[in-house]
């Protein structure tokens, strides 16, 4: 009995030590990294700042995007990069600055901290799904582009990822495959785009509406190995999808309302049919 309660005692202890384990945060230098990409994504340098002066730039953060709660004054309502940051979907104002304290390395042990692995700049991006949604624009987005940012279009297309259709002469069966974009050339009408791997230019009209599959871009990924695509560095990715990202998000909202009003409609029209089917005469 003694044995199997030392053998209990040990087998706790070491699933407190996983579980503190796997709870570190992982460390950019003075603070963690989740407090650093909040900075960075708010457009504030990395620089060393102190808990107090962290507790300020949120608070600033929070007033300047309207996230009180109007019920609740003294509740902040956390957008995504805030719950990022605090694991949680409200905090109290008042708890900010304790909330920080675990983000600061000078407020742990050397026990209880992981250097994040930095990667380089000059490194190249990876290819996959959740990168690569980063600067895939469909359709819908590059008319948007073109219809808002006429002077800037080809600055934010060139880089960017499409999906076009590819007719087989053979079978005459059309595939769509993803291509980068590499140039745009301008005309009376509607401006044309340069693609990698693509001797013809390409209309803006010729590209897809919906998002790509896991097999084309595995294809993609394979053309890429074999330099018919440029590979990015993962500085010139991130500056491309920040560029993006401003427009998307800007837009977001227009879309998804024009998206829900049009399934209402289809919607309505099913229960219209249902309800009042149609007869033909003969």
């Amino acid at each position: 009995m003694e044995l199997g309660s030392g053998s209990n005692k040990m087998e706790v202890q070491n699933k407190k030590r996983k579980s503190r384990s796997n709870n570190k945060l992982e460390f950019l230098g003075w603070g963690s990294k989740p407090l650093i990409e909040f900075l960075n994504s708010i457009g504030i340098k990395s620089k060393q700042y102190s808990q107090e002066d962290v507790e300020a730039i949120v608070k600033k953060y929070v007033t300047s995007n309207d996230l009180m709660d109007p019920r609740k004054k003294r509740k902040i309502l956390c957008d995504e990069k805030l719950e990022k940051l605090f694991k949680k979907k409200t905090v109290s104002r008042s708890s900010v600055y304790h909330l920080l304290e675990v983000h600061f390395r000078e407020n742990h042990d050397d026990d209880d901290v992981v250097e994040a692995q930095v990667i380089p700049k000059s490194c190249f991006a990876a290819i996959n799904a959740q990168n690569i949604k980063l600067i895939f624009l469909r359709l819908g987005f590059v008319k948007g582009l073109l219809k808002e940012n006429p002077e800037t279009f080809e600055d934010n297309m060139v880089g960017s990822i499409v999906r076009i259709s590819k007719l087989d002469s053979n079978t005459m069966k059309r595939s769509f495959h993803l291509h980068q974009v590499t140039g745009v050339s301008q005309s009376s009408g509607e401006p044309y785009l340069r693609l990698s791997n693509v001797e013809a230019e390409v209309q803006i009209s010729e590209l897809s509406d919906r998002y790509f599959t896991e097999e084309e871009l595995e294809e993609f990924h394979k053309q890429m190995k074999a330099s018919r695509h440029k590979r990015l560095t993962v500085e010139e990715f991130e500056s491309k999808a920040q560029s993006l990202h401003r427009f998307l998000t800007k837009n977001w909202i227009d879309r998804e309302l024009e998206s829900l009003k049009q399934r209402i409609d289809l919607a309505n029209e099913k229960g219209r049919r249902a309800e009042y089917p149609l007869y033909l005469l003969y």
